[in-house]
């Protein structure tokens, strides 16, 4: 008797239990979205070429082929390329688990029997069969699946053409650095070499007993020559690594940047950037 007031107090508690069950609620942006394409706005291009090229007006066709190479041999975009295949395989195996699935078998047997008189007969046997398998999907457990493997395609896609703007963002502020550190060490170069031919005539007239030039004369036109020296090695070790940032980024063998820079900024001419790239550019 115990057991079977149990029994009823359980089947009585059913009917409450699932109408206190919370129903899940969809997000009202989610809800009135019928296609996956409308997660595209109209302020954003939809073709990741239409954002391309505006580092063209910065660096011209050095730093354009730079930026062709990134989109090719990228390792951290070849990973997020991968990842978009990834995505895509599992829209399309959770799109394939909807279908109907078919199953056929085919069998065969051949058996010896002996008769009283000695004599044997062989009977052979032959069987197929063919099953079909298909879900309802009454509570829509497989669609929901189904959508949710198909947004998170879209969302890698989304995160593929978000990385890929970041690394060309990346290379050409590393590529701008490199240009300005190599104007800077011409610079350098050009104002040493200043210094030494001043020193050098200083020196000259000093020697040949010029009254406008004492032996203080060229001390200081030494020192300067010698201040002028002092930041060279720390510029050219400075454009070396970010050389060496552009060879990591690119893919390439340490150095290879570095034998066909040129660094030639195109400072004329301002750059217009379109819509759907970072403002930080």
């Amino acid at each position: 008797m115990m057991i079977r007031r149990l029994v009823y107090i359980s089947c009585s508690c059913l009917p409450v239990a699932c109408s206190l069950t919370p129903q899940p609620e969809s997000h009202p942006i989610l809800s009135n979205i019928e296609t996956l394409e409308a997660y595209d706005s109209v302020d954003f291009p939809s073709d990741p070429a239409s954002v391309r090229g505006w580092w063209k007006p910065i660096g011209g066709q050095e730093l354009d082929g730079l930026v062709s190479a990134l989109l090719v041999d990228s390792f951290v975009l070849e990973e997020s390329r991968l990842r978009v295949d990834q995505a895509a395989e599992r829209a399309r195996q959770a799109s394939a688990a909807r279908l109907p699935s078919l199953a056929g078998s085919t069998d065969a047997s051949s058996t010896r029997s002996a008769s009283a008189d000695g004599s044997s007969a062989w009977r052979e046997s032959f069987g197929a069969g063919l099953s079909v398998d298909y879900s309802a999907d009454v509570f829509g457990g497989l669609r929901s699946t189904e959508r949710a493997a198909a947004l998170n395609f879209r969302a890698t896609e989304l995160s593929f053409r978000a990385t890929e703007q970041q690394e060309t963002a990346l290379l050409v502020r590393n590529w701008v650095a490199a240009a300005t550190l190599q104007r800077r060490l011409d610079l350098a170069l050009a104002t040493a070499e200043s210094f030494r031919t001043t020193f050098e005539l200083t020196d000259e007239r000093y020697r040949a007993g010029s009254r406008n030039t004492s032996a203080s004369d060229v001390q200081i036109a030494r020192q300067n020559f010698d201040s002028a020296l002092v930041n060279i090695p720390d510029l050219r070790t400075q454009l070396q690594t970010q050389l060496l940032e552009i060879d990591g980024q690119l893919a390439r063998l340490p150095g290879e940047t570095a034998d066909e820079f040129q660094g030639a900024l195109l400072l004329d001419q301002q750059p217009s950037l379109p819509i759907g790239l970072p403002a930080d550019l």
